[in-house]
């Protein structure tokens, strides 16, 4: 064995015992238990992000955030244990530890990080804290790509399930409704589902860039044309992830809503509302995955890699950003689909050369849909 071999395994050895000794300091399931939370995931990462890296990353939001004092974990722990409840927590972990790296050299992040640290570390403010990094760094690599092929071009997508343009806010109309029915879901949801598929504009587009010229891989072949739409999401390849979520009225802090939404009748009326209308959509959506399928051509992921909509499943699902404890919320989530082989064709992307066809693996254990269950 080589003195260079032996070097890496103690390094990997020495990361090990610093992510298992987290345990030892704090007894949290977060840190100690094997089926959840950070031992989980760092034995379930995609392909291109190894172990090491993914300690080291723990590592750097930890030295940011690390105890002082009495060894107060509170602020990581806390910090933590949101993310492994995160629908990505992987891609989480890994876009926070970015964003510290680069408070070095931008103040902004600096000051942003000392205001986090110095706040009261509440479970809002820590959601908070990882929608506002995620969402500034997700901006920041979108940017990137505008240049010489590509220009901005951010859309959302919208589903209304309003009858008519009067009625209120998404979630006093679903409490309205839901008293004047009586809480009979299934009522509801069939006109919920009908007003969905009634409001849905046929050509309604997804995207974040637009493309300037067409774009060639290395043997000649036009893979994105001209006006072609695509859409950006930093992450990787072999995530299974939501495109967009609808009605999700718990993205707001618990605080900024009505108290009625805060007892737990109401989120099992909701979230059993939300998995019929969800049912009914797997049997008929009127064609809104299909339309939406044609408005853009592919996705960039992250590390410039670009997989052609042919081969990426777009489908519906209860399951958004939230874990499923939380609340179900009605998305349309997308993945990499492969047929009876384990690899796809992507391209990577580069300003200055275009398009190179690179072969993508995708491992067996991805290949089940994401969807919140009935307890």
């Amino acid at each position: 064995m080589t003195d260079k071999i032996i070097k890496v395994l103690k390094k990997d050895i020495k990361l090990t015992s610093w992510l298992e000794s987290l345990c030892e300091i704090d007894s949290s399931s977060v840190f100690c238990n094997s089926k959840k939370g950070l031992i989980f995931l760092s034995k379930n990462l995609p392909n291109n992000y190894n172990y090491n890296n993914f300690i080291r990353d723990i590592k750097i939001i930890y030295d940011e955030l690390k105890p002082s004092g009495n060894n107060n974990m509170v602020i990581f722990r806390g910090l933590m244990e949101n993310i492994v409840n995160l629908d990505t927590p992987i891609n989480s972990i890994k876009i926070i530890s970015e964003y510290i790296k680069k408070s070095d050299d931008n103040q902004n992040i600096k000051l942003a990080l000392k205001k986090f640290k110095d706040s009261d570390w509440s479970p809002t403010n820590l959601d908070d804290f990882i929608k506002r990094t995620k969402n500034q760094t997700y901006n920041e690599y979108e940017d990137y790509f505008v240049g010489p092929h590509f220009e901005s071009h951010r859309t959302k997508l919208i589903l209304n399930f309003k009858k008519n343009e009067e009625e209120g806010n998404n979630i006093d109309t679903i409490n309205k409704v839901l008293k004047e029915n009586k809480n009979n879901t299934s009522k509801i949801a069939k006109n919920l589902h009908q007003n969905i598929i009634n409001n849905f504009i046929d050509n309604m587009v997804k995207s974040d860039l637009k493309c300037l010229e067409n774009l060639k891989d290395e043997s000649g072949k036009i893979i994105i044309k001209k006006g072609d739409f695509i859409e950006v999401k930093k992450i990787d390849y072999e995530a299974d992830s939501y495109l967009s979520e609808f009605f999700s009225i718990y993205k707001s802090s618990l605080e900024k809503l009505p108290e009625y939404a805060r007892k737990q009748n109401f989120r099992d009326s909701y979230n059993q509302l939300i998995d019929s209308v969800y049912k009914l959509l797997l049997k008929d959506d009127g064609g809104i995955i299909d339309s939406i399928k044609k408005s853009f051509t592919g996705i960039i992921y992250d590390e410039n890699v670009f997989i052609h909509k042919d081969n990426i499943e777009l489908y519906w699902s209860n399951k958004g950003r939230s874990s499923c404890d939380s609340d179900h919320r009605l998305s349309i989530r997308y993945r990499v689909k492969k047929s009876n082989k384990n690899s796809v064709y992507g391209y990577l992307y580069s300003k200055t050369n275009g398009l190179k066809k690179i072969t993508l693996v995708i491992p067996n254990h991805k290949k089940n849909k994401v969807y919140c269950t009935r307890k």
